[in-house]
């Protein structure tokens, strides 16, 4: 989240520096955030196979 959230004129809210105590406060609001803002710029979230299935050893 640290990386995807800006203000004009595209300065970003959160530094490297803020990762840790944003990492503690961490919870299903940031985690909607995060990815809304993924969807924005146009990131896929895709669902990965099995690698055992596509294998075919299961």
């Amino acid at each position: 989240m640290a990386r995807t959230l800006f203000e004009p004129p595209g300065q970003r809210i959160f530094t490297d520096d803020d990762v840790p105590e944003l990492t503690e406060a961490y919870s299903q609001v940031h985690d909607r955030l995060v990815a809304r803002a993924l969807e924005l710029s146009g990131v896929a979230l895709e669902t990965v196979s099995d690698p055992v299935d596509m294998a075919g050893n299961g």
